[in-house]
């Protein structure tokens, strides 16, 4: 988490802070271009094989007793209760903190918080720094629940995130609980229904059909101009 956050912090201050509130999408082309840059450096850096965890002398516990038994891996267990934990604890704690005021100002009227003495870059860079710390504990959730970890993990699980806060609607953290939910209930049916083969393209199908029908997401704001932003 802390390494994740520290990376997080310092792309935030060096490259997105100097392109914040421009007109067009240059952070999203930022974020695109660095992705790659960063799964590159992982690559090489650390080898292209997957890395794996030892083996967890744990028994299954059982759930159902029926035909077939359900069975659940005690990592499992605990990586469900610490992500819940830590969404509940950011949709409680977060709004009511002076972090999260700060933010959701920015969000809502960049100028307007800065009459008011917020500094709107200061926010961003805090921001990545909070979402490298969540980005870092989803990664170690995901390691204690499949086991192993990829150096391109980052950027299919980044682009199934991105589905998730457009499902939901992008500035809404509730929103992007309930777009994750969805996400992973699609691909869960998807699954069993079909098989995982095409999975992934059903996710990225939802995508690009909700950026054409509902670009401001389910639970998003119409996307109009707002009173004294240049974003237009």
């Amino acid at each position: 988490l802390l390494v994740a956050g520290l990376w997080n912090a310092t792309i935030g201050g060096a490259v997105f802070r100097p392109l914040a509130f421009r007109a067009g999408q240059p952070i999203l082309v930022a974020g695109v271009g660095l992705s790659v840059v960063l799964q590159e450096f992982l690559a090489r850096a650390q080898g292209v094989r997957d890395l794996l965890l030892p083996g967890s002398d744990a028994r299954p516990i059982l759930l159902a007793d029926g035909d077939p038994n359900l069975y659940v891996a005690p990592a499992r267990l605990a990586a469900l209760g610490v992500g819940t934990a830590a969404v509940v604890a950011m949709l409680v704690l977060f709004p009511r903190s002076g972090f999260g005021r700060r933010w959701r100002a920015v969000a809502d009227d960049r100028l307007m918080a800065a009459m008011l003495g917020i500094d709107a870059r200061a926010v961003l860079v805090a921001t990545f720094a909070l979402a490298g710390l969540a980005a870092g504990l989803a990664g170690a959730l995901m390691v204690l629940s499949f086991g192993a970890v990829s150096f391109h993990d980052g950027t299919l699980f980044g682009l199934k995130s991105v589905t998730a806060a457009v499902v939901g609607g992008m500035g809404s953290l509730p929103g992007a609980v309930a777009g994750g939910l969805l996400v992973a209930a699609i691909e869960a049916a998807w699954t069993v229904a079909v098989g995982a083969e095409w999975r992934d393209a059903a996710v990225y199908a939802l995508l690009a059909a909700m950026l054409v029908l509902r670009p401001e997401g389910l639970f998003g704001s119409p996307l109009a101009p707002r009173s004294g932003d240049d974003r237009g």
